[in-house]
C-alpha cells in the first residue's frame, strides 16, 4: 500500500532575517514559515522563485539557500500513520482513523512542523495535554468558537 502525502516535493528557500508576514505575501503553494535565529525558511509545495526574489528585493534579505526536498525525506522516510495519546486519535487528514466509544478523532495534516507526532517533544505535549482536560474537563462547552482561541487543535476536539 502507497502512503498518501500531501506534497511530492517541498521547496525550501533560506532568507537571512527573520520574516513576519509572509502570509501576506505568499498565498498559493505557500506551506509556511519558519523562523530559526535570524534565519527564516519559507516552505512551498511548488517551486515559487520569482515571488521569493520580489519578496527579499522587497525586505532588502539576501537568500542563502534554495533547496528541493521529497516529502518522505523530510519526514526522515516514516510511514505517516494514525496513533493514539489517551482517547485522542491522531490521523492525518487522507487517513480514516478508526475510533472506538469513547475516543475523539483528530486529522491534523502533518506539513513540515507536526509530522509523524513521534518526536518526543510532540508525544509529550500530547500526553499533557491529555492529562490536563483529564483534571480540569470542561464543565461547558461554547461550541465552535473554542476552535478561533484554541491553538492546539487536540484541545478543540476535547472541549477546551
Amino acid at each position: 500500500m502507497d502512503i498518501m502525502i500531501p506534497y511530492q516535493n517541498l521547496y525550501i528557500y533560506e532568507i537571512s532575517g527573520v520574516i513576519s508576514d509572509s502570509k501576506k505575501f505568499f498565498k498559493e503553494d505557500f506551506i509556511g514559515c519558519w523562523n530559526e535565529g535570524e534565519a527564516s525558511f519559507l516552505f512551498f509545495s511548488q517551486p515559487h522563485d520569482e515571488e521569493v526574489e520580489s519578496f527579499i528585493e522587497k525586505k532588502g534579505y539576501p537568500l542563502i539557500s534554495r533547496n528541493i526536498l521529497d516529502y518522505k525525506a523530510w519526514q526522515a522516510g516514516e510511514e505517516l500513520k494514525p496513533f493514539k495519546v489517551g482517547d485522542l486519535i491522531i490521523s492525518p487528514p487522507w487517513e480514516e482513523g478508526r475510533i472506538e466509544g469513547g475516543e475523539v478523532l483528530v486529522h491534523l495534516d502533518p506539513c513540515v512542523v507536526f509530522g509523524t507526532g513521534y518526536h518526543p517533544t510532540t508525544r509529550t505535549c500530547l500526553k499533557a495535554l491529555w492529562e490536563i482536560y483529564q483534571k480540569e474537563r470542561p464543565k461547558k462547552s461554547f461550541g465552535p468558537w473554542n476552535r478561533l482561541r484554541d491553538p492546539c487543535p487536540g484541545c478543540c476536539k476535547m472541549g477546551s
